[in-house]
């Protein structure tokens, strides 16, 4: 597609604002990570497709100097939503490891903190990012 390559490209690692049902879909697809892969990605490659082509679609929509500054935003903001549920799992399950199993209780309470579904409104602090 055009615009996406990172090759010479100012705009690569450039954060910039994405639309809410993006940033929505990054965030579901995390918890999802979580609830049924408990913090791997999983094997479901119809999963990862829909999402791939989620992301594709919504590349077209932009400007083609924009679409390779989104894919690094929403990149950014999924690593950045699974560290911090990552480390809240560490603080309520001591010695937990990705893929070892998390009580569901616990990710609910967690993806329900505000300090996780305010980094999806763009008005999280710990989000080094404002998208």
């Amino acid at each position: 597609m055009e615009g996406m390559c990172v090759t010479n490209n100012p705009n690569a690692r450039k954060i910039i604002k994405v639309s809410d049902e993006m940033k929505q879909r990054v965030f579901n697809s995390v918890k999802d990570a979580y609830y049924k892969y408990n913090g791997m990605s999983g094997d479901n490659e119809a999963e990862w497709e829909e999402m791939a082509q989620a992301k594709n679609n919504y590349y077209k929509t932009l400007k083609k100097e924009d679409r390779v500054a989104a894919a690094w935003t929403l990149g950014q903001l999924e690593i950045s939503i699974g560290r911090k549920v990552a480390s809240a799992v560490k603080e309520k399950v001591p010695g937990w490891t990705h893929g070892r199993p998390i009580p569901s209780d616990v990710l609910d309470e967690i993806f329900a903190d505000e300090s996780i579904t305010s980094m999806v409104s763009g008005e999280a602090k710990g989000l080094d990012m404002k998208i």
